[in-house]
């Protein structure tokens, strides 16, 4: 018996022993199931925290693109009589009670902008027939020129008018909200700063610099011309009657001296068409005369009818011609001045001046103006 609890003492013993050493051998665990550190061991290191998601570029504000400007709606142009007057970005209709105005208008900004009828002119009956049948503004129960029902009804975006005609257009343009552009066409110099204001309209600078340049190119190569001219002919431009004259400062006067001629009206003062009479024609006696285009001038055949000129040696050697051109006025404030300096100083200076160079320069200007082929037969000159 005492054997039996000498045996279990000494298996109970063991037990311990080989228990003790197993736990000596196996590191506890932690309460979240990783290994606790060992004495002088490192501590283990924490996991490396996750990395964030790739940016996408486009997601990046600095790299967004920035939004279109708005469109402009509105351009700020100077005028003729130095105003600063707001027109719309892009100008798809013009209106105009002055003839000039409409040509140069136009010749311009395109013959599908003119919202008016026309007047006196009737190169638009070759090129755009359909402006005859437009209505017009002037006249009717409207206040002073205009036809105030016409007008509201159009509403055009530009209203062109003669510098001249300010007090009497730009209040019933106010009236509508209508930008009204005031322009001055009355010499050479002039009619250029009008072409550029009318570029500046319908934002049309190329084409209106390329007319420009033409134009004065037909004044430049009659000026070289005439350096070797042997002779300066007398001549004078008669208005709307055989003693009527245009004055000095005048349009028509600056065009016979640019081509080559003395004006013996050059002391007359006043507007166009002053009667001088009959006894200074015949004191004068000049060697050309010339007529305005204008549609109520006189005619070359009553001037040669004129009994009392019949000394005149103008009249003797058949020189009494009329501008060109009956359906397009080159005299009277036209775009096409300077083809009335290369006429007139063909006629006078033919020898300078071919007849074949002012056919080419004629209708290759009326081509830039237009696009269209137009005949010297319809043209008249």
């Amino acid at each position: 018996m005492k054997k039996r609890k000498l045996l279990a003492l000494f298996l109970a013993a063991m037990m311990l022993v080989a228990l003790l050493t197993a736990c000596v051998g196996e590191a506890p665990q932690t309460g979240l199931g990783t290994p606790a550190a060992q004495p002088g061991s490192q501590p283990a290191q924490p996991a490396p925290p996750p990395s964030p998601p790739a940016e996408d570029p486009a997601d990046d504000p600095m790299d967004e693109p920035e939004p279109e400007p708005e469109p402009p709606t509105e351009r700020l142009i100077i005028d003729q009589l130095g105003r600063e007057v707001v027109v719309p970005y892009v100008v798809t209709s013009i209106a105009t009670a002055h003839n000039p105005s409409q040509s140069m208008a136009a010749a311009i900004g395109g013959v599908d902008v003119v919202a008016t009828g026309r007047g006196g002119n009737s190169i638009f009956d070759l090129i755009a027939p359909h402006i005859a049948d437009l209505p017009t503004v002037t006249g009717g129960g409207g206040a002073g020129a205009f036809n105030l029902e016409v007008l509201g009804e159009l509403l055009p975006d530009v209203f062109i008018f003669p510098s001249g005609r300010y007090d009497t257009t730009v209040p019933y343009m106010d009236m509508f909200d209508i930008p009204a552009v005031a322009i001055h066409p009355q010499c050479v110099d002039s009619i250029l700063e009008t072409v550029e204001i009318l570029g500046a309209v319908f934002n049309r600078q190329e084409h209106a610099a390329a007319v420009a340049e033409a134009f004065q190119g037909h004044i430049n190569v009659v000026a070289e011309r005439l350096v070797g001219a042997e002779h300066t002919p007398t001549a004078v431009v008669l208005g709307n009657s055989v003693s009527s004259v245009h004055s000095n400062g005048q349009l028509q006067a600056e065009i016979i001296v640019m081509a080559g001629a003395e004006n013996v009206a050059a002391d007359v003062e006043g507007r166009s068409h002053v009667d001088v009479g009959l006894e200074q024609m015949l004191a004068w006696d000049p060697e050309y005369i010339f007529i305005t285009a204008w549609g109520g001038a006189i005619s070359v055949d009553e001037v040669l009818a004129e009994e009392r000129f019949a000394h005149l040696q103008a009249i003797q050697n058949g020189n009494v011609f009329r501008f060109p051109s009956p359906n397009d006025w080159w005299d009277t404030a036209s775009i096409c001045s300077g083809l009335a300096v290369m006429w007139a100083a063909h006629i006078m200076h033919p020898d300078l001046i071919s007849d074949e160079e002012l056919e080419t320069a004629v209708l290759e200007f009326y081509y830039l103006l237009y696009g269209m082929e137009i005949s010297r037969e319809f043209l008249g000159f």
